[in-house]
């Protein structure tokens, strides 16, 4: 049953084959006195690589999955960074949605410091916020895997 548990807590957006830059998202869910949240349900979804959802126009989300915390909180998805839309000029996004019995539901839309979309100006205001901004600063490894870090309060 661990190893269930280890790979609910570790989870793959994209498949293997996904054109795309590599992309580890991980963070911690806590409750509102910082203490971390057990089984807390992190869902998120994203275009690919080209800015689009779907195969089709329906619009429906083709990169999407579910993680569950351990018992530290953490979550962490294995993926691909994401294009902005496509024929817009809004910038790359992943979307959140996390919830866990007894606490409300927090859900969030996270940009990339680093995209040309996102103005010097919020790139400056979210530093403040630490692991809880909703743009974050991207870390390359040697391996060029791309990695960012986004927690979650919830109350």
């Amino acid at each position: 049953m661990v190893f269930l548990f280890a790979l609910l807590t570790q989870v793959s957006i994209a498949p293997e084959n996904e054109p795309g830059t590599a992309l580890i998202l991980e963070g911690q869910v806590t409750n509102i006195d910082g203490q971390p949240i057990a089984d807390a349900e992190v869902t998120a979804w994203h275009t690919d690589a080209k800015g689009y959802y779907g195969e089709d126009a329906s619009g429906v989300p083709r990169l999407k999955a579910t993680a569950v915390t351990d018992s530290s909180g953490w979550y962490h998805f294995k993926t691909i960074r994401p294009g902005g839309y496509a024929g817009e000029n809004m910038a790359a996004h992943v979307h959140f949605e996390v919830k866990a019995t007894g606490h409300t539901k927090a859900g969030a839309t996270i940009h990339f410091a680093d995209d040309p979309r996102v103005s010097k100006e919020q790139a400056k205001q979210a530093k403040s916020k630490g692991f809880f901004s909703d743009i974050l600063v991207i870390e390359t490894n040697t391996d060029g895997i791309q990695t960012g870090r986004r927690d979650f309060r919830l109350q």
